[in-house]
């Protein structure tokens, strides 16, 4: 055999042993299981992030809805979970709004030109959040007093709670105010 052929031979035979064979592969199971542990830690906080992102900007739409319509209110009335109340609408007169927590845990509002009565459903009403409870006595999210509103409510999404408290005094006086729109 030539000096050639042997070189040959012998690179042919080099190669990995068994255990340096195990080595690599646990090495790259633990380069592997960082790298995913990293990343699901990563996703699990973007839910996180994105849940508490939409359960406090769906407090902020329902703190603002009822902030502005119970100040432009010139009188309301609370049932159980549902608000509703008289508001003036600038020049142009006077309309019935009305704030509900559903049988389904969802806080609705709607607004009509019309009284708008207890409801037996809720089709038709702008759903504003889901998940919502009261949180003052007995569950209930409204109490009133004279002209007074408070709210106390609980806005869960995934495993995010955001509370929201919330008071507003009904300051609106003026001609043409409907009788009632209860």
């Amino acid at each position: 055999m030539s000096v050639r052929e042997r070189k040959l031979a012998v690179s042919s035979d080099t190669g990995m042993s068994l255990v340096e064979l195990i080595v690599y592969i646990a090495l790259a199971i633990l380069v592997t299981l960082g790298i995913s542990t990293m990343f699901i830690s990563g996703v699990s906080a973007n839910t996180s992030t994105n849940d508490r992102n939409t359960a406090t900007g769906q407090a902020q739409l329902i703190s603002n809805s009822l902030q502005v319509g119970i100040r432009n209110a010139s009188d309301f009335t609370v049932t159980g979970n549902l608000l509703r109340a008289r508001v003036a609408t600038g020049t142009s007169g006077w309309q019935c709004e009305a704030w509900a927590i559903t049988p389904t845990r969802s806080f609705v509002h709607r607004t009509s030109s019309a009284a708008i009565p207890v409801p037996g459903g809720f089709a038709g009403w702008a759903v504003l959040a889901d998940d919502v409870r009261g949180t003052l006595t007995g569950g209930q999210a409204f109490a009133m007093s004279s002209t007074r509103l408070e709210a106390r409510l609980k806005i869960t999404v995934g495993d995010t709670v955001v509370p929201l408290t919330t008071d507003a005094v009904a300051q609106a006086k003026g001609d043409g105010s409907p009788a009632t729109c209860w």
